[in-house]
């Protein structure tokens, strides 16, 4: 006999495959709110790299200008005193 006809295990079966369904769409279910999240994981993964990379970039222009105004700052002061100026090593 089947479901149709009234039987139990039937009917339990079909109870049990519609529990594993369920259980199924629930973990699809997951797995997209998952790709949902790595996408925005990975959208601030890069956000925070290009960040990074513009930071350097100011660290970069700063270092090469402090090392200019040290320079000027020493000729300025080797002038004064009457001192010949070094090569930086």
């Amino acid at each position: 006999m089947n479901a149709r006809s009234g039987n139990p295990s039937d009917a339990n079966k079909g109870a049990a495959s519609e529990d594993k369904l369920d259980q199924i769409l629930a973990k699809l279910r997951k797995l997209d709110q998952l790709d949902v999240l790595e996408e925005k994981i990975d959208r601030i993964a890069k956000d925070l790299k290009d960040d990074v990379s513009r930071v350097e970039d100011k660290v970069d222009a700063l270092a090469t200008r402090v090392v200019s105004l040290e320079r000027q700052v020493r000729k300025r002061n080797l002038l004064w005193f009457g001192v010949e100026e070094q090569q930086d090593p």
